[in-house]
């Protein structure tokens, strides 16, 4: 069995390893990256109200998902899920008040 390695013997930098990595798996490691930094975002904040967590960690995962799309880990209907998140989390809040 061999393995397509064109993607990594070119990499010189870590970026370059992790760009390798995310287009070989289709965007899968961005898009788990993102769900993951969530779920820690939102445990950590879990000292405060479950609707201010969900607009912390919304927030800090929007603010992630920009960075990748800046870079063209994650296209823009990624991207957008994050934002309505927080939007939706940001009036919830608001509503709830």
């Amino acid at each position: 069995m061999t393995y397509n390695l064109t993607n990594v013997t070119n990499a010189n930098t870590m970026l370059d390893l992790a760009t390798g990595a995310n287009q070989l798996s289709g965007g899968t490691l961005a898009i788990s990256s993102l769900l993951l930094i969530f779920i820690i975002s939102f445990l950590g904040a879990k000292t405060y109200d479950t609707e201010v967590a969900l607009i912390i960690s919304s927030f800090v995962t929007s603010i992630i998902a920009i960075l990748l799309f800046i870079i063209g880990w994650i296209g823009v209907e990624i991207l957008v899920v994050p934002l309505v998140l927080l939007v939706g989390s940001i009036f919830m809040n608001i509503i709830n008040k």
